[in-house]
């Protein structure tokens, strides 16, 4: 079980850092507004975020079963009490490694798809903001009797020519 719970460790590693690079590269696309470029990295990060959880229900279940061996039931370990486990001071090492190396790739992906979400915004902003000034769409700074905004429009092209 030792061995299959590194192997899956390094599989997530190796997928999150992946993602990280995705999300550089999203990145890029996004500063260059290069929208399909977007989207298929989109899809490619989608296809690496579902061996995200699969490998994450496979760690589960390596976990819950070393739990069951360890205390003769089954439950939920952190990883510090499953290093704590481990019966050889070298899986005990590289668990450790493979722990910090993943918790880096995590945060630098988080960190990039946080800045990438708010370039998004950004983009859309802008987009939606060209559309209402080319529609005559014009949001007003005040609310409604609902507590809905006003939005005003008017023409800013000659439908008739």
């Amino acid at each position: 079980m030792w061995r299959e719970l590194i192997e899956i460790m390094d599989d997530l590693r190796r997928i999150y850092q992946g993602l990280a690079s995705l999300e550089q590269k999203k990145h890029r696309a996004l500063v260059t507004v290069d929208l399909p470029q977007v989207e298929t990295l989109t899809k490619e990060e989608q296809l690496l975020i579902n061996q995200v959880t699969k490998l994450e229900a496979k760690r589960r279940g390596v976990v819950l079963r070393l739990a069951a061996r360890q205390y003769d039931q089954a439950y939920e370990l952190t990883f510090g009490e499953v290093i704590d486990m481990a019966p050889a001071r070298a899986v005990r090492g590289k668990l450790q490694k493979l722990q910090e190396s993943l918790a880096q790739s995590v945060q630098a992906t988080k960190e990039q798809n946080e800045i990438n979400s708010i370039l998004a915004r950004g983009a859309l902003n802008a987009v939606e903001a060209n559309l209402n000034k080319l529609g005559g769409a014009r949001v007003l700074p005040n609310y409604g009797n609902g507590g809905q905004t006003l939005v005003t429009r008017h023409r800013n092209f000659e439908y008739d020519a």
